[in-house]
């Protein structure tokens, strides 16, 4: 049966990420991750990618990277009482 997701952090700070990880995982609280890197993005069919075509000069490379957690909604007090200590 698959539940509802909610969203417990989404944003560019990988260290931020891992410490929020490792905090669910210690207290054995199932998660999904995704990481959406948005310089490898295709354009179109036969296009290539962003970086490929237009390069990255201008980038600010801190904001590639987009990391998102979510946890089931049935454990979402215990997450919200885990990371507001």
């Amino acid at each position: 049966m698959f539940g509802k997701k909610k969203i417990v952090y989404q944003g560019f700070d990988m260290q931020e990420f891992n410490k929020i990880r490792e905090l669910l995982r210690g207290a054995g609280i199932w998660h999904d991750w995704k990481v959406d890197d948005r310089q490898t993005h295709f354009l179109a069919p036969g296009k290539g990618t962003v970086r490929g075509s237009f390069g990255s000069a201008g980038v600010n490379l801190d904001c590639t990277k987009e990391y998102k957690i979510l946890v089931k909604e049935r454990d979402w007090d215990s997450v919200q009482s885990i990371l507001c200590r």
